[in-house]
């Protein structure tokens, strides 16, 4: 089912015609259909599919009619459903009837959805099989004791719709919902989706980075007796939730996906007829720093595991050389999740001491990351096998490439020598570089500068009068956390503290903001960051979105104008810029505030103190009162490298309020 929004029907209809071409002429067993989405487009997208590919075998039929899925189906359904509603209750005409609580909250407005499909139906006379998808219906849910839940919503969805299904994020409902939608006669399709990387937006607790979330939405397919499967891949190959075989997943997750299939359409688990191993792991442990690249987004305690798993004919003692496991897989089916550590990802399967069969991953697990990646890296002895049957005698070489390998064996890895020498994605400059030679002339080898994390075409090299100059950041296209400065050290660091418990301690310990983005926008530079969705605060239960960082631009609750810097504290949470210094010696940190930030009330107070981490101290405080200007200069800060001096914004004493901080200039200084 092709997502009518991905990317206009000049784009979009190509797509379609050619997986119908594909499908006809092959008899490949898919059917092919739209995934409504937009109501501006879905007429327009029936409207051609009917035309041109209506009398084809492969269009996807459920009962024989016509079968769309959808993906916040509550949009689509808003289209019958409003004007119904206001003709029965005439005093909301005129009113925003989409945002009322009374519309979208009770089993009469949720009723009513049904009507906006229905309408596609009569317009196209055409009998239609709708699966309604739950996703974005959390509005239509508010947030008290007494409100309905999404089982009840759905319970009542199912009484117009044939099928219920959701995308991600009510995972815990699954089996209530599948139970609600099956007692009124309606299909359950269970949501699988084995990943999803979206650097800014996604949230870990939906998916886990290893093979746990595949199994759990498998497992629960059978046991809820879901009948469809709403399997949710996007295929975006940037935000990794696509099936098809990519140079980072390989063949492994489409590979164990026909095995899940075959268990939950007969209910018996495929027998083996030869030892199949795959490994299943992030090419580097959560909680490491990436160089030259930052970070958007930092999940603390998100656990990183290398997941072997085995299908074999008959059992067999499992090994990995050099990580010292050792254990017995059983037939069939099993797998172990073991500490992540750096090196080469090999397993071998013994049987009466000897090796029956082995594997060695293209992929090296770093503790040097280039870039954040927090997807599954996979690959499995499966892999050639596969690739024989697409590519006949093609060269198999994109499977047996690995960023963090080393393929000249110098010690510089293949990322490293492509990025800074080279064309990164273009293997032939993989091994092209002297790990000892000193290319920017700063006495630090190549070899060198890539275990410091150092730049080695620009000379590391920081004279008296140096100045790290926070606000030219905002002309920058793009941002990372942490950003660099003009030698390529990480100096900048994004960062915040949030509590329940106030007031928030001020101890240095602060966490790198857990999302983080850049949005340029010809004049506007935003940057967001934020808790984990559904951080509980006092003044919202479900979890609030934190403030803005706004360099040169607008931000989300005030305009500002010129080349400024916003930091806004909240009660609960301290908002932190750090200063990590690439160097020992002494420095001077200068900052000036604009008198005012529009959204504040005059004669709010906020705090913004100047902290040194080693050994942690406090080096200035001073109250920032909106309506006033402020500077602030601290010099002759003696810091060694690796010393943070922290900027942090907090609400004065006794101000409940938000307060945000707009800087026009912020410096560090290297000293004579």
């Amino acid at each position: 089912a092709i997502d009518v929004l991905a990317g206009g029907e000049s784009n979009v209809f190509p797509v379609l015609d050619a997986l119908f071409k594909v499908a006809e002429e092959k008899n490949y067993p898919f059917e092919i259909t739209w995934c409504l989405d937009n109501p501006k487009q879905n007429g327009l997208a029936i409207d051609y599919l009917l035309k041109k590919h209506g009398q084809s075998p492969k269009l996807a039929r459920r009962d024989g009619k016509v079968l769309f899925l959808g993906y916040n189906s509550f949009r689509q359904g808003l289209t019958g459903a409003i004007p119904r509603w206001e003709e029965k209750h005439p005093e909301f005409k005129g009113k925003d009837t989409e945002s009322s609580i009374e519309f979208r909250s009770t089993p009469e407005g949720w009723l009513l959805l049904n009507s906006g499909f229905r309408d596609l139906e009569k317009q196209f006379n055409t009998p239609m099989y709708f699966q309604f998808g739950i996703g974005g219906f959390s509005p239509c849910l508010p947030n008290d004791k007494n409100a309905r839940s999404i089982v009840d919503a759905v319970s009542v969805l199912s009484e117009n719709f044939d099928a219920i299904t959701s995308f991600h994020g009510y995972g815990p409902e699954y089996d209530a919902m599948a139970a609600a939608v099956r007692s009124k006669g309606a299909e359950w399709g269970q949501p699988i989706m084995y990943q999803y990387q979206n650097l800014i937006w996604s949230d870990w607790k939906w998916f886990s980075p290893d093979g746990d979330s595949m199994r759990s939405e498998w497992d629960g397919a059978t046991r809820n007796k879901s009948t469809l499967i709403q399997f949710t891949t996007w295929n975006d190959y940037n935000e990794h939730t696509n099936l098809a075989p990519t140079t980072t997943t390989n063949y492994t997750l489409i590979d164990l996906t026909a095995y899940f299939v075959t268990l939950w359409k007969t209910g018996s688990a495929p027998k083996p007829d030869h030892d199949k191993i795959y490994v299943l792991y992030p090419k580097y442990s959560h909680e490491l720093e990436t160089y030259p690249f930052g970070s958007r987004s930092r999940w603390r305690n998100v656990p990183s595991v290398l997941e072997v798993l085995t299908i074999l004919p008959s059992p067999a003692t499992v090994r990995i050389p050099g990580r010292e496991e050792t254990w017995e897989a059983p037939a069939g089916l099993s797998w172990k999740q073991i500490p992540l550590k750096a090196g080469p990802v090999s397993v071998e399967l013994l049987r009466n001491g000897k090796v029956a069969a082995s594997l060695k991953s293209p992929e090296s697990v770093t503790d040097s990351p280039f870039r954040e990646q927090h997807d599954m890296f996979c690959y499995s002895t499966e892999e050639l096998r596969h690739w024989k049957e697409d590519f006949g005698d093609a060269s198999p070489a994109p499977l047996l490439r690995g960023e963090y390998s080393d393929d000249d064996n110098d010690g510089l890895p293949n990322w490293f020598e492509m990025y800074w020498f080279g064309t990164l994605g273009d293997w032939s400059t993989a091994t092209a570089v002297d790990p000892k030679a000193d290319p920017d002339g700063d006495g630090l080898t190549n070899l060198q500068e890539y275990l410091n994390r150092t730049n080695p075409t620009v000379a590391s090299v920081y004279k008296p009068g140096y100045v790290w100059d926070f606000m030219k950041i905002g002309s920058r296209k793009a941002a990372f956390n942490p950003e660099l400065d003009a030698c390529g050290t990480p100096v900048w660091y994004f960062m915040h503290k949030y509590s329940l418990d106030i007031p928030l301690i001020h101890d240095g310990n602060y966490w790198p903001c857990e999302r983080f983005s850049w949005k340029p926008d010809k004049d506007v530079s935003r940057a967001y960051f934020a808790p984990p969705y559904n951080t509980p605060s006092p003044s919202s239960p479900a979890g609030e979105f934190l403030r803005t960082w706004t360099v040169k631009g607008e931000g989300r609750d005030s305009v500002i104008t010129g080349n400024q810097f916003v930091m806004t504290a909240g009660r609960n949470a301290l908002q932190v810029l750090a200063w990590c210094s690439p160097i020992s010696g002494r420095v001077t940190l200068e900052l000036e505030l604009d008198p005012s930030v529009s959204g504040n009330i005059k004669n709010e107070k906020a705090t913004l103190s100047i902290e040194h981490s080693r050994p942690y101290r406090e080096l200035s405080k001073k109250i920032f009162v909106a309506g006033e200007g402020l500077s602030i200069r601290v010099p002759d800060i003696d810091v060694k490298q690796g010393d943070k001096l922290y900027i942090v914004a907090d609400t004065a004493p006794g101000n409940a309020k938000r307060v945000s901080v707009a800087f026009k200039r912020l410096t560090v200084t290297l000293q004579h």
